[in-house]
């Protein structure tokens, strides 16, 4: 069974949005990290920064 598809146009605004904060200081391993352990989730985040990831 294939996993639904998710939004790549949506990800990608919020990969950018990430590298954006990134930029202002936030915590790279924190935000890249965390899109990333929930894009290797096979259930969405049901809310949060990640949600519909």
């Amino acid at each position: 069974m294939v996993p639904e598809r998710r939004s790549e146009r949506w990800t990608k605004g919020l990969f950018t949005q990430l590298l954006e904060e990134c930029r202002n200081g936030q915590s790279t391993y924190d935000l890249l990290g965390g899109l990333f352990r929930q894009m290797n989730s096979r259930q969405p985040a049901k809310a949060g920064r990640y949600q519909k990831v």
